[in-house]
């Protein structure tokens, strides 16, 4: 097989669910990276969003419709794919080759196959749309690619983590420590466990720490804004730019507990890492692999009195937390010398011509 350097005069469609929207979702953060290097790069790109649900079919037949259009208009296009959903993935690719659409189809695989929480409405959909059968069917009829480790298959190219923050300076500040949270206020990253966790650390410690939350849109745990609010030294707000949240914290705290959760948190761990937080997470092989006992502290067993008890240490151990916090940025700022240029080179090679 012979390979030819990208042709510049190519267009890349960039599809996934709401990926146009200034939305605080990792993977719309990342695909929004991608195509800025790809432009970077001289290609000309074009985002399609599919602004429904699976369920809504008429939603569903116009964005097929949209996407069909566009490959139609530019034979040789290249689609790249950010759905979270294998099960969406392959009923674009379906639809393309029905249309006799011959097109080049890039997909990147945001999560592991499988599902953590089957009780769940999210984990009953994983069943269905993101199973290893399905992704093997994807995988078969498309180029592959993912940001997330370990690999769960062969084959897949692996694209670096998009950073969107330079290196930061640890900021050091009197008073109780702060720990907090930021992203999304969901029951797969644990945060129902904070309420009990910080009534332990502050019956342990009192007044040791202050808790800080920034919550973003999606919400499945009830009543969660008050419950934490109604806790001594703990507040909460709305979406806070990451560099501006983590800027005085010592402490992010990530109480996840499995690899799907996992899968959606670099951003964040890289975010808070920038600005030399201590990030006190899961002991989870699917997270970046900078997080090491020298730069966080890694929780094992993942529940919420490990993590109450994890935070009790540290605040007995202050000059562990700034060691570990002078850590974190170093590790961040090696990892991102140079991410920028093996971006471009990785996109480079996954855009470049076949013959």
């Amino acid at each position: 097989m012979v390979w030819f350097p990208v042709d510049m005069n190519k267009k890349v469609i960039y599809i996934g669910y709401r990926i146009d929207e200034p939305r605080h979702e990792a993977v719309t953060i990342n695909a929004a990276q991608y195509r800025q290097a790809a432009e970077k790069l001289g290609l000309s790109c074009e985002v399609i969003a599919y602004d429904g649900t699976a369920f809504s079919v008429g939603k569903l037949w116009a964005f097929l419709g949209r996407v069909g259009r566009a490959c139609r208009q530019d034979p040789g296009i290249i689609v790249h794919d950010f759905f979270v959903m294998p099960g969406l993935s392959l009923i674009v690719r379906t639809y393309l080759a029905l249309r006799g659409l011959s097109v080049r189809y890039i997909k990147t695989f945001i999560n592991p196959p499988g599902t953590a929480r089957l009780l769940s409405l999210e984990g009953i959909l994983r069943l269905v749309l993101n199973n290893r059968l399905l992704c093997k069917l994807v995988m078969a009829c498309s180029e592959n690619a993912t940001y997330f480790a370990p690999l769960w298959s062969r084959g897949l190219k692996i694209l670096d983590i998009p950073l969107r923050y330079e290196p930061g300076e640890i900021s050091d500040h009197d008073g109780p420590i702060l720990a907090g949270y930021l992203g999304h206020p969901l029951s797969k990253k644990g945060v129902h466990l904070f309420p009990k966790m910080i009534k332990a650390v502050n019956s342990a410690r009192p007044g040791a720490v202050e808790f800080r939350f920034s919550f973003s849109e999606l919400c499945d745990v009830p009543d969660i804004h008050k419950a934490l609010t109604g806790i001594a030294n703990c507040s909460v707000t709305g979406p806070v730019s990451p560099d501006e949240f983590f800027h005085d914290l010592d402490i992010y705290i990530l109480p996840i507990d499995n690899s799907f959760a996992a899968s959606g948190s670099f951003n964040t761990v890289f975010e808070a890492m920038a600005c030399g937080c201590c990030v006190v997470t899961a002991d989870l092989a699917g997270l970046p692999g900078i997080l090491t006992g020298e730069t966080a502290e890694l929780v094992n067993p993942a529940r919420g009195e490990t993590f109450a008890e994890t935070l009790v240490k540290l605040i007995d151990q202050p000059d562990i937390i700034k060691a570990k916090r002078r850590n974190a940025i170093r590790a961040y700022s090696s990892f991102y010398e140079g991410v920028g240029q093996r971006i471009e080179n990785q996109l480079k090679e996954l855009y470049e011509q076949r013959g």
